[in-house]
């Protein structure tokens, strides 16, 4: 009797240490997240997701400490804390559903309504179950004595939670095997392995149960993709996806001392035009889809023209153009503006997406890279006012 007492401690203990390491790694994720992290959806259903795991690791807490008789025995807190622990690593997986699609994507739309609802099935069903289980007895049954039995749903349950998972990792390897940024590309695939831990783990502890390996399989891999997001911010915009404004000055003091007479470069500094009405009629949530829209033609432009291209801050964008043999910039923001049309109809979005372009020459290798966009700022500050005072104000908030 001593012997099963002092094991029932010694997985009491390891339960408690466990729980605890992986939720102050949850709460040191969330309280890391800036909302520079990513769009504000993405930011939004992270946290939602680590919140969602933390209670999930609590309720756990709970039932461990009251089915080992640490804490008075109460049959309805017993019930209550197995439920929702089940319940939360469902609404975990839910939250990290939508961050995941929506950092693969690169967009901040929400899913349409429809799409919503074929995303909550799996919860609602989670939900039903685990909520009705102590007059049914199909998740679980727990005795008089506390004496816990997995019932014959227990599987099933357990299951849904991987069900979001899987088709993120399905997705992620989809669009990783399409996409051609180095970054990006590496990003995809660790959504798709994402799985592997949870699922090694979960399958582990459904054999030969009391085995406290699920959450942390699940914090190491939420863990993994947290830092190579964190370590790629460092040159590159979350928001857009394009390289940063520590990368743009970066790339502006290696190629400005190269540049001379007989081999010059062009800067291009655009403005999202009447951005700031995008933002206060439809919310920053499409504004954010606009300035995502943007990067996503500059990318595009950038792959035709072998240009480099970044976000400069707030709505304001830089190019640029030192291949060997510079393109007209006429030609370039032609194209630009071509792609960014293009852009507005294939998203159907529902107000006018344009930008204004201010460029500057550089041949001149001693040149500052401040003074080389004031110069640059100067004839954008033209385009702007030429815009503001030629289109007619659509948008009206």
């Amino acid at each position: 009797q001593m012997c099963i007492r002092d094991r029932n401690l010694q997985m009491v203990v390891t339960y408690i240490g466990v729980d605890f390491f992986c939720i102050l790694m949850a709460i040191t994720m969330g309280i890391s997240i800036q909302s520079d992290f990513g769009s504000e959806f993405e930011v939004t259903s992270l946290r939602r997701a680590l919140t969602a795991y933390i209670e999930f690791l609590g309720f756990g807490l709970v039932w461990i400490l009251t089915q080992a008789h640490y804490i008075p025995y109460n049959p309805a807190v017993a019930w209550i804390s197995n439920s929702l622990s089940l319940l939360c690593m469902t609404l975990a997986s839910y939250y990290w559903f939508f961050f995941a699609m929506a950092r693969i994507r690169r967009t901040d739309k929400r899913p349409g309504r429809l799409a919503y609802l074929i995303c909550q099935i799996p919860i609602g069903l989670a939900m039903v179950l685990c909520l009705t289980t102590p007059w049914t007895g199909w998740v679980f049954q727990i005795a008089a004595d506390g004496t816990y039995q997995r019932g014959v749903l227990f599987v099933f349950v357990s299951s849904l939670q991987y069900l979001y998972s899987l088709v993120v990792c399905i997705y992620a390897v989809k669009h990783g095997i399409r996409e051609t940024n180095k970054e990006r590309r590496m990003l995809c695939w660790l959504f798709g392995i994402f799985l592997i831990f949870p699922l090694a783990a979960g399958m582990v502890q459904m054999t030969v149960g009391n085995t406290p390996i699920i959450a942390p399989a699940i914090i190491t891999s939420l863990f993994i993709i947290f830092v190579y997001a964190q370590r790629t911010q460092i040159y590159n915009d979350a928001l857009t996806g394009l390289n940063n404004r520590k990368r743009l000055f970066f790339m502006l003091e290696t190629k400005i001392p190269q540049a001379d007479k007989e081999h010059p470069m062009i800067l291009y500094l655009l403005d999202a035009n009447r951005f700031k009405q995008i933002n206060d009629k439809y919310g920053h949530a499409e504004g954010d889809n606009a300035l995502i829209s943007i990067a996503e033609c500059m990318i595009q432009l950038a792959g035709e023209y072998n240009i480099f291209v970044a976000r400069y801050g707030g709505d304001e964008f830089m190019m640029l153009d030192y291949s060997t043999e510079l393109s007209e910039p006429a030609r370039v923001m032609e194209r630009l503006h071509s792609l960014i049309r293009q852009k507005c109809e294939e998203k159907k979005l529902l107000y006018p997406l344009a930008v204004s372009i201010g460029y500057a020459l550089v041949d001149d290798p001693e040149e500052k890279p401040e003074t080389l966009i004031v110069r640059a700022d100067r004839m954008l500050y033209e385009a702007v006012s030429y815009t503001h005072l030629t289109l007619p104000t659509i948008l009206r908030v």
